[in-house]
């Protein structure tokens, strides 16, 4: 009996009275020895190298279309290396990028497609190298929490897609790519705009959450945004000096009103309305009372001269 059938036959007891003992063993030696076969069957990169582009060519695109990219890159870089002026270099080098691309190497393809695009800018694959191009700069931005320089990058990049290929098979891809980077970029301005919040810097964070709510009207935390405007607005107020309170209190009662007006139902309604019931009674004084109180405070005070001492010139 050969050697591999006495191993087989070997196999433990306990394995061959469980229900599915037999078929992972059997599918791992199928698949194992399949492998090895057509790996001794495929000719080696040192064979290739000896053939002519056309069919280094072949032999690449085969491994690309294997989704073996490791070996797809090697075979195509003989044609990008070996034969610059032949006409099958173009293909080669679009392939090359697009294997770094698939091996998630994206800086290496964004390399290699800026490489292809300038060496043949009137190429009918230019759309496609362009559109890899803005794949690779939406695949290396940062998550929110980081910079997000990459992230205006491959805005930009993806909006120049657009505008020179409207139409293309891949605007609406692009199109949802670029949504995510705004929506990226809207979390940034909130995770900033919180920022100032949390560490008490409540004058800045006003002022943060205002441009946020101004920039981005369409901000999916619109409406958390809005509350925390009103409190860091209400903290402000109240850790200001006696001569500003009215006037912050006034902006806090009116901040206070738009939200309500505006985000009626919402989980932070009754904390809005919570703050409009702790203003203080300073917010209704009258404009004018508020204005000579501020004008006798900022008076200049009279010296009195200690008795005996006449007064200075």
């Amino acid at each position: 009996m050969p050697t591999s059938f006495k191993i087989l036959a070997n196999i433990p007891t306990q394995w061959k009275k469980k229900k599915y003992p037999s078929k992972p063993i059997w599918f791992t030696i199928i698949v194992a020895v399949t492998l090895l076969h057509i790996q001794c069957n495929r000719p080696t990169i040192e064979s290739i190298k000896k053939q002519t582009p056309q069919a280094q060519f072949q032999a690449g695109l085969k491994a690309f279309q294997e989704e073996d990219y490791w070996r797809a890159l090697d075979i195509f870089q003989l044609i990008v290396s070996g034969a610059p002026d032949h006409p099958l270099h173009e293909q080669a080098l679009f392939y090359t990028a697009l294997c770094h691309f698939h091996l998630k190497s994206y800086y290496s393809a964004l390399d290699y497609f800026f490489r292809f695009l300038h060496t043949y800018p009137t190429s009918a694959l230019r759309e496609q190298a362009r559109y890899y191009i803005a794949r690779a700069y939406y695949a290396i931005t940062l998550p929110p929490e980081l910079d997000q320089t990459l992230t205006y990058r491959a805005m930009e990049v993806i909006r120049l897609f657009l505008r020179e290929y409207p139409q293309s098979q891949y605007a609406p891809e692009c199109q949802q790519m670029l949504r995510d980077l705004e929506a990226r970029i809207a979390t940034k301005a909130y995770l900033n705009a919180m920022v100032y919040y949390k560490i008490g810097k409540y004058r800045a964070a006003v002022i943060a959450i205002e441009n946020t709510l101004k920039e981005y009207p369409l901000h999916p935390r619109r409406a958390e945004l809005a509350y925390y405007l009103v409190r860091a607005a209400a903290e402000y107020a109240r850790q200001s000096i006696p001569e500003k309170q009215p006037e912050r209190w006034q902006k806090v009662r009116k901040l206070a009103h738009q939200y309500r007006y505006a985000y009626e139902g919402t989980p932070w309604e009754k904390k809005v309305l919570a703050i409009m019931e702790g203003i203080p009674s300073v917010a209704d004084r009258p404009a004018s009372e508020r204005a000579q109180a501020s004008s006798t405070s900022e008076m200049p005070q009279t010296r009195k001269n200690k008795p005996g001492k006449p007064a200075r010139p």
